[in-house]
């Protein structure tokens, strides 16, 4: 049951904490992203890193990227459990990634059926679509 739906506006640019969404992070079942990771490039690791660490257990995220670069990106940096000192194509300077470790993804995009396609989840164009969940 849907108690109701709440759109804030926030810049993933910036970090997340000391917003005026952060509150509202700790109630919520679902964030949705739809093309704002590769239109921002790289520059929202902080914020969804800080956004992960504030959801709650069971919390899902969903996104829908028109190519699947930033999130292959995405999925990579969810393995680093060290904070960065220096820039990475995969993290950004000073960035503790380790919250993003308790996601685990599923794709949803039309191959998650079909073994024989799934290689194509590195494709070069082409819609993505990923679920994670938090545990």
């Amino acid at each position: 049951y849907i108690h109701g739906i709440t759109c804030e506006y926030c810049d993933v640019t910036n970090p997340l904490l000391n917003s005026s969404v952060e509150p509202l992070i700790q109630d919520s079942d679902i964030f949705l992203a739809s093309y704002l990771l590769t239109e921002t490039r790289n520059q929202w690791d902080e914020f969804f890193v800080q956004l992960v660490d504030l959801a709650k257990e069971g919390a899902l995220f969903y996104f829908s990227e028109p190519v699947p670069w930033q999130l292959h990106r995405l999925i990579r940096m969810s393995s680093t459990t060290t904070k960065t000192t220096t820039s990475s194509s995969d993290v950004s300077p000073g960035v503790d990634c380790s919250p993003l470790c308790r996601l685990r993804f599923v794709w949803i995009d039309s191959s998650m059926h079909f073994p024989e396609i799934q290689k194509l989840d590195r494709r070069v164009g082409g819609p993505a679509v990923l679920l994670a969940i938090k545990i």
